[in-house]
C-alpha cells in the first residue's frame, strides 16, 4: 500500500478575496492554475475562460503538498475534464529564497520601527 502524501490545510479569511470560476471549480484571484487554454501557469483572475463571480465565501482553505501541484476535478459544457493547480506554497523554497524572505521580513520591520519613533 503506497503511504499517503503528506500535506498541510489552513483556514483563511475570504470575504475580501474576488472568486474566479475555471471549468466549475472556484478559485480566489491569485491562487495559481494551469490555463488550459495555453499550459501556462497563471493567477486565477488572468486564466483565459475564468468568470468573475459577485458572490463571496467567508473562509477558504489552503493546501500544502509535498509537490506543490494538485488536480482538480472540473466540468465544462457537461464534459468532465480536470485542471492542475499549485497549492498554497506554489513551489519549492531554496535557502536562497529563505533568506530574501528574511531580508525582506527585516526590512519591513525596520520601516515599521522608524514609523514608532516618529510619531
Amino acid at each position: 500500500m503506497p503511504s499517503p502524501m503528506p500535506s498541510l490545510s489552513c483556514q483563511g479569511y475570504a470575504e475580501d478575496q474576488q472568486l474566479y470560476e475555471i471549468d466549475g471549480v472556484v478559485f480566489t484571484f491569485g491562487h495559481t492554475v494551469l490555463d488550459p487554454a495555453d499550459g501556462v501557469f497563471k493567477h486565477a483572475e488572468d486564466v483565459v475562460d475564468a468568470k468573475k463571480l459577485d458572490h463571496r465565501i467567508p473562509v477558504v482553505h489552503n493546501l500544502i503538498t509535498q509537490h506543490h501541484q494538485i488536480v482538480v476535478q472540473g466540468r465544462t459544457d457537461g464534459k468532465e475534464g480536470w485542471l492542475m493547480t499549485a497549492d498554497f506554497m506554489e513551489v519549492e523554497e531554496s535557502r536562497e529564497d529563505l533568506q530574501e524572505i528574511l531580508e525582506k521580513l527585516n526590512t519591513q520591520q525596520r520601516r515599521f520601527e522608524e514609523r514608532g519613533n516618529e510619531g
